[in-house]
């Protein structure tokens, strides 16, 4: 009976001690933590986004993703900047085109999840011009192409292709059974 008394004795006394050592690291870390900047408005965070030396039109391919991140949604990132910055490697240099990846949970990014109407983690395709956003596109079939990376990655070169050149794939293959205009498809312009 007594060595199951000292057994819980010393077992309690282990707790306690790691919940010290965990309190104090935290408080430590709080007070080193750099002090939080203000976040801009959204307007001048975008406008960030498409730098002073932009050409006059500009393109973004956002993959916006949250702190909580499964195999696949890291799989989507990758294979997203993989395609982007093998297959763009002129326009990414000429600053035509710009890959970001975006926390939508870190202070100042939530006006993402209303801009571009954010469910999950997605990839975003926008287009400015002369600094001002014009349109914008959800790639949402790359969770459906997860299987297969050259599927995946052809996905994205035709996609970011025919939108930098204005053209839409997605409706030119649908033909006439294409959704008429006004329906929401996971796309917009501002």
């Amino acid at each position: 009976m007594k060595s199951k008394t000292i057994i819980s004795a010393v077992l309690l006394l282990f707790v306690a001690v790691s919940v010290v050592v965990i309190v104090v690291k935290e408080s430590g870390r709080q007070a080193n933590a750099q002090p939080v900047e203000t976040p801009a408005p959204a307007t001048q965070t975008v406008a960030a986004a498409v730098s002073e030396k932009a050409p006059e039109q500009q393109f973004i391919c956002y993959y916006f993703r949250t702190n909580v991140r499964c195999p696949s949604c890291i799989k989507i990132e990758s294979w997203t900047e993989a395609a982007v910055t093998e297959n763009f490697a002129d326009q990414l240099e000429d600053g035509l085109l710009v890959f970001k990846t975006v926390n939508t949970e870190d202070q100042g990014n939530e006006h993402y999840v209303d801009d571009y109407e954010l469910y999950t983690k997605q990839v975003i395709l926008v287009e400015f011009a002369k600094g001002k956003q014009v349109r914008w596109k959800n790639l949402a079939a790359v969770w459906d192409l997860l299987g297969d990376q050259d599927k995946f990655s052809a996905y994205i070169v035709d996609e970011l292709t025919a939108f930098m050149a204005g053209e839409d794939p997605e409706d030119e293959a649908a033909g006439e059974d294409a959704e008429p205009a006004g329906l929401d498809t996971g796309s917009g312009s501002v």
